[in-house]
């Protein structure tokens, strides 16, 4: 007991004593789960696979064999299908034309309008290595923000793009911590706590940043443009720690888990050598319900030390496995491979599925989640939606 006593007062003094780096401007790392944004966000308890490595490193606990995952997720916002749309139904009523017609149309309408496809493939490996587990994985995601507003009587557009090549180990080790009755079931859990700790390197960080007016519209048009006015190009390698803890209640039906990231995160720019600001610290808190082994309940409060509005750091989400539908044993094992998720994320509804087929030692799956995120200053501003779509090859 004075051991886990230990770490929660180590993890509280290493939270009080970066705090402080909370103001740091270099965003986040680029890459997310299926199952999280389809489930509002949460992750800091609900993370049962590589997603650990993401979300929570404690969360690695729960793994009880060896995993390998190919996970090749795609998104794209339906804003940008729908001038794709319209550019091309114009094309094909007007030619050349009226497809120049239908992008100015869009290019001239007094909306703000933010945009963000993503891409995120990864590969990763989670095993038990006694007496911990251990988890490495490889992301390379991409994620793009294209915006749309007017200054004064002229629209402006911003494009933001951060694409990261990121490898993370983590390890986790459980102390069980009593709570379970001594007279009601053989095989009754004790209550126990996890302990994460995570390690990213960031091999590749390219950011892009771009605005664009009218009258950078026609210098780029003139005799000598300046491109490096409307366009900039960084490029910076870094590393960064995470922590996290997970308290499981006795059967592990309840948990509650503390998420910190980048406890420690430095950046270095390639061409320079230049230090520069790291990934602002994020403290998230969670909490899961699980009634039965087949749904389960999540609520995560995300970024406690920032500033912002509340609404915007609050994610809740539900999953429910078909397989309690059915006690029937033929149509139990077949709804068993459909799981259906939902959620709110800051505000936002979110939903989405997952369907597996197992053949001999691997398990193919197809995933697909809807999500809307909050990409302006408040809850309910701008909202951002995306649909994606991952096919994931996983081996046990």
């Amino acid at each position: 007991m004075m051991t886990i006593k230990r770490l929660l007062l180590t993890l509280i003094f290493i939270v009080l004593i970066f705090s402080g780096s909370a103001s740091s401007a270099e965003p986040p790392l680029s890459i997310w789960s299926m199952r999280s944004l389809a489930m509002g966000g949460v992750g800091v308890c609900t993370s049962n696979n590589h997603d650990a490595l993401i979300y929570n490193p404690a969360c690695l606990e729960y793994l009880r064999g060896m995993d390998i995952h190919i996970n090749l997720p795609l998104g794209i916002n339906s804003d940008i299908y729908n001038e794709v749309k319209d550019i091309y139904d114009g094309y094909t009523t007007g030619g050349a034309a009226g497809a120049i017609e239908a992008g100015v149309e869009f290019a001239l309408t007094p909306e703000k309008m933010s945009i963000a496809p993503r891409f995120c493939p990864s590969f990763s490996t989670v095993m038990r290595i006694l007496p911990v587990n251990f988890g490495i994985a490889t992301y390379q995601g991409i994620k793009t923000s294209i915006g749309k507003d007017w200054d004064v009587l002229v629209p402006k557009y911003t494009l933001n793009v951060t694409a990261d090549t990121v490898i993370i180990a983590g390890v986790a080790k459980k102390f069980d911590v009593g709570g379970a009755s001594e007279f009601l079931y053989e095989d009754e859990k004790p209550s126990s706590l996890s302990v994460g700790f995570n390690y990213k390197e960031t091999l590749f960080r390219y950011r892009i940043n771009s605005t664009v007016g009218i009258d950078s519209i026609l210098e780029v048009l003139g005799e000598d443009p300046d491109y490096e006015k409307i366009f900039s190009l960084e490029t910076l390698s870094g590393s960064g720690i995470d922590l996290g803890l997970l308290y499981n209640f006795s059967n592990e039906t309840m948990s509650v888990g503390l998420s910190v990231t980048d406890v420690y995160s430095k950046f270095i720019y390639t061409d320079t050598k230049e230090t520069a600001e790291g990934i602002p610290m994020g403290v998230h808190l969670g909490y899961a319900f699980h009634p039965n082994k087949h749904i389960t309940l999540a609520a995560d409060i995300r970024d406690l030390i920032s500033g912002g509005d509340f609404l915007a750091k609050t994610h809740m989400g539900v999953e429910f496995n078909l397989g309690g539908a059915s006690q029937i044993p033929v149509l139990h094992h077949i709804l068993s491979a459909i799981t259906l998720r939902g959620g709110l994320n800051s505000g936002y509804t979110t939903f989405g599925g997952k369907a597996c087929i197992d053949l001999l030692v691997a398990r193919v799956a197809i995933e697909f989640t809807y999500f809307e995120e909050e990409v302006g200053d408040y809850a309910g501003n701008i909202g951002a939606d995306t649909w994606l779509v991952c096919f994931t090859l996983g081996f046990f």
